[in-house]
């Protein structure tokens, strides 16, 4: 059994310059003026200290504190000091299906969801270290829509929303495993307008 393929490099020239994607904000004791807050410290990470590549969809830090960077070339997982890849590898069981990751969320297990281009969507396992897929499956009605997955959300009630690029929205129940389909329907006055969904998001009262 081969385990998914995950490379670690250690992060040795942090104020390199070449590409910014994190800012730390050194937040002000409480009872402290914003005049005497001190100053925001920029935090560089580049290809040079281990980036797969420069190119970043979007960024989650998880209730571990981990920080959590979805690339063209894998996933990456940055503590502080170093990074950490998980990325596809042929015949890898319990890896990811593809490295085009577009967004990443987490849910109430502390598990990570990831939409990844034209191969479908991948549950990260935290206690296993491992990832469960899910593809389309043209005989199953109940399976995900479609492969090309741009965006997710987790509502309220725990359930996963994925929007897709061909498809519509499809929403996972947790408890069944089952998708539910929403799609463009020209003879439905309130079907969603379009089947390509690029994000999707909750407004302040929580509607998706």
């Amino acid at each position: 059994m081969h385990r998914p393929d995950v490379s670690t490099h250690t992060i040795r020239h942090a104020w390199r310059s070449s590409l910014m994607f994190w800012l730390l904000a050194v937040s002000a004791a409480a009872g402290v003026g914003a005049a005497d807050a001190p100053a925001l410290i920029l935090q560089h990470l580049t290809t040079a200290d281990g980036l797969p590549q420069g190119s970043i969809y979007t960024t989650l830090q998880d209730s571990q504190g981990f920080v959590w960077l979805a690339t063209e070339d894998g996933l990456v997982r940055y503590d502080g000091r170093e990074l950490r890849r998980y990325a596809y590898s042929p015949g890898s069981i319990g890896g990811l299906p593809g490295n085009f990751i577009y967004d990443v969320v987490e849910d109430a297990h502390h598990d990570l969801w990831l939409a990844i281009k034209d191969t479908g969507l991948a549950r990260w396992n935290r206690a296993s270290d491992s990832f469960t897929i899910f593809r389309h499956d043209p005989k199953n009605p109940a399976s995900l829509g479609s492969d090309s997955i741009r965006s997710l959300l987790i509502d309220a009630r725990g359930r996963l929303w994925v929007g897709t690029t061909d498809s519509g929205v499809d929403i996972l129940d947790p408890g069944s495993g089952r998708f539910e389909h929403l799609r463009h329907d020209g003879h439905v006055a309130n079907s969603l307008l379009d089947d390509r969904v690029t994000r999707i998001e909750l407004d302040p009262t929580g509607t998706v």
